[in-house]
């Protein structure tokens, strides 16, 4: 009887252990996971951000060339039917 205790002890021990491992393996491997897509996500939105910069100033500049533009035409039509 004591046999089969200890040996049903150390098969929980054994199941226990193999648990243990395996979580903290998963643990390690999204760990891993999470450093490796935040490091991505840091390249793709430094890149992301300085590309919209530069086309928020293109279609600001856009914007005033084309006010200006439309100012002088209407300053002109104005002046030659005026």
């Amino acid at each position: 009887m004591g046999e089969i205790s200890s040996s049903a002890t150390a098969a929980l021990d054994l199941l226990i252990k193999g648990i243990s491992g395996s979580a903290a393996l998963t643990g390690s491997a999204l760990g891993d996971l999470v450093e490796k897509t935040r490091a991505s996500l840091d390249g793709v939105l430094e890149n992301s951000l300085s590309q919209l910069a530069e086309d928020f100033r293109q279609m600001i500049s856009t914007i005033l060339t084309d006010l200006w533009n439309n100012y002088k035409d209407a300053v002109g039509y104005f002046t030659k039917n005026a």
